[in-house]
């Protein structure tokens, strides 16, 4: 599309941060993201390479482009070279970060984070194997052992092994690659034995994090308009208020961990909410508090482009552990006010709009969305990646290609279900100018089962509802996205 094509000519070769809302502590994160990383290749075809200088975030064809040994993949036909293809595309490549960690680290549990690898790759600590990512759109976060990091002053190795040698079996899971319509077709086409076709990369950041008493690996608040299905135009001083349902997950290292959990809101009038006092097991805990409607009345309204203003109000929760003398553990996101339904019925015959509230399927009468009761006639485009490569991958372009859509006098964006889940910096954009989000899973393209062929009632993956149980975690809370479509099975 059109929209997709100045997309990538607004892409830079400046690495995104891209960043997740990171895993929340006490104690601050040892961000492993650099330019300090190497890059070796071992086997496969083409002569052996020395130790190369390596980006993270970033991808494989970056750092050979940057290091001269690679030209431009986008350039001309060089992605159909042999023997360009042939450099990348056999043999194993490792990825490795030398660090140190203070002494102090020895007294905390330490949570190794990957926020995306890209996939079929063995990653290990010290010579100790950790995990095998086979999943690109999936959080790895792995609280390590004593054994396996180094606390006493000396480096510590940390290794990412990519290779169709070391058979990593990703259970047909596809990765991002060029195999589909809108980017040129590769001549190597082995995603389902782990290698992408367009390389492979350590995309998003990685940090270790100690963890003293918790940690809140994830905060999800979700708004519920409290006065039925509008169909005038709310106003801001004239609402009937939302319940905010908030779920804090909190990974404890141990068991027992006692403390609260408290909630405030950012919006005039917003009044603290607090739990009694729980007691936390060894593992991930789910902690869910709510606001009442009354709580909300003083908060103003999001609104799609073109029908008002784009209001969003910081959320927070705290866990303040029990132990004397331990700090407390605070996250946040930035969440809209605004009541959002997909009408495919006469929602202004009231019984009519009841019976589908409750009813199996839709209607046939039209289908359309309404926004705090207005309906919206969506204008927009299929949104595609920007960038085949994570190297050059830009927070900023993402964010001018809303606007610029916006500026367009577009409220709608499908994100499409055969690429990826987008950077933070995308939906955070959403959000700002109004652009309604309506969002495919990224299980669609890959002739998969059970998605896309296997139909309604199937159950997926372990892969992939964990990719879907992340995912919506990590996203759910953005007043832009309007629809979770494409998806199959109810997990």
């Amino acid at each position: 599309s059109a929209l997709a094509l100045l997309g990538l000519a607004l892409c830079t070769c400046t690495p995104a941060s891209s960043a997740d809302h990171p895993i929340a502590s006490s104690a601050r994160p040892l961000v492993l993201d650099s330019a300090n990383w190497t890059v070796t290749k071992t086997g496969g075809a083409g002569p052996a390479l020395p130790a190369l200088p390596a980006q993270v975030p970033g991808d494989i064809l970056s750092d050979l482009q940057r290091a001269g040994r690679a030209p431009d993949p986008y350039f001309n036909l060089t992605w159909r070279q042999p023997e360009y293809v042939a450099l990348w595309n056999t043999g194993t490549w490792t990825y490795r970060k030398s660090f140190i960690t203070p002494a102090s680290a020895a007294s905390a549990q330490q949570l190794l984070v990957f926020d995306g690898i890209r996939m079929g790759a063995v990653v290990t600590l010290n010579g100790h194997w950790l995990f095998n990512a086979t999943n690109q759109f999936q959080r790895y976060s792995v609280p390590l052992l004593s054994e396996q990091l180094k606390t006493d002053g000396t480096l510590n190795e940390l290794a990412v092994a990519f290779g169709n040698e070391l058979g990593i079996d990703c259970g047909g899971r596809f990765t991002l690659s060029s195999q589909i319509d809108w980017a040129p077709r590769m001549v190597t086409n082995d995603s389902f034995t782990g290698r992408s076709t367009f390389g492979f990369a350590i995309w998003r950041s990685v940090y270790l994090l100690p963890v003293p008493d918790a940690a809140i690996t994830q905060l999800v608040p979700h708004t519920f308009y409290a006065g039925g299905h509008p169909t005038a135009l709310l106003e801001d001083n004239n609402h009937a208020g939302f319940k905010v349902v908030v779920r804090c997950e909190i990974f404890a290292p141990s068991q027992g961990v006692a403390g609260h959990v408290s909630v405030l809101g950012g919006w005039p009038g917003a009044v603290a909410v607090d739990s009694q006092q729980v007691t936390l097991e060894q593992g991930v805990n789910n902690i869910t508090l709510e606001l009442l409607p009354e709580q909300t009345r003083g908060a103003r309204l999001w609104h799609v482009n073109g029908y008002g203003d784009q209001i969003r109000y910081n959320i927070s929760a705290t866990f303040t552990p029990a132990r004397a003398g331990a700090a407390n553990v605070s996250a946040s996101r930035l969440i809209g006010f605004r009541h959002l339904a997909l009408v495919t019925v006469n929602d202004t015959d009231i019984k009519v709009a009841e019976a589908a509230a409750t009813a199996n399927g839709t209607g046939q009468f039209t289908m359309f969305f309404r926004c705090n009761g207005a309906a919206i006639y969506s204008r927009g485009a299929n949104k595609i990646p920007m960038e085949l490569l994570e190297g050059r991958m830009s927070d900023a372009a993402h964010r001018r290609l809303v606007q610029s859509a916006a500026e367009g006098r577009m409220n709608t964006l499908r994100v499409w279900g055969g690429a990826i889940w987008e950077p933070q910096s995308f939906y955070d954009a959403a959000d700002e100018f109004g652009v309604l989000i309506y969002h495919d899973a990224q299980f669609l393209n890959g002739g998969l089962e059970p998605y896309g062929t296997a139909g309604p009632g199937v159950r997926g993956t372990a892969s992939e509802r964990d990719e879907l149980e992340y995912q919506l975690a990590r996203l759910s809370h953005h007043p832009s996205i309007a629809s979770e479509s494409c998806l199959y099975c109810a997990f």
